[in-house]
């Protein structure tokens, strides 16, 4: 009985494949970010890496969250078209 809640809790460490996959798909995805405009870059970087929200993003560059929005939301178009 406790040995499938003991199996189910131990992490396991990745494999060298699942490892090669993640760095792969890492390296992608910061190509195809380099790909989008400086302003794309900086906003889509602060939003989903730095956590911060368009309101903040929008008052640390004195523009409005609208151009914000609008911003992340191209780049992140622009990345669904990218192919390595």
């Amino acid at each position: 009985m406790g040995d499938g809640i003991v199996n189910e809790c131990v992490i396991k460490p990745e494999t060298p494949e699942e490892i090669y996959i993640s760095e792969e798909a890492t390296r992608e995805l910061f190509a195809a970010i380099g790909k989008l405009t400086e302003i794309q870059q900086r906003r889509l970087i602060a939003y989903y890496f730095e956590g911060m929200n368009f309101r903040q993003i929008a008052e640390a560059e004195g523009v409005n969250a609208g151009s914000v929005t609008q911003s992340v939301k191209a780049a992140l178009k622009k990345l669904k078209g990218f192919k390595a």
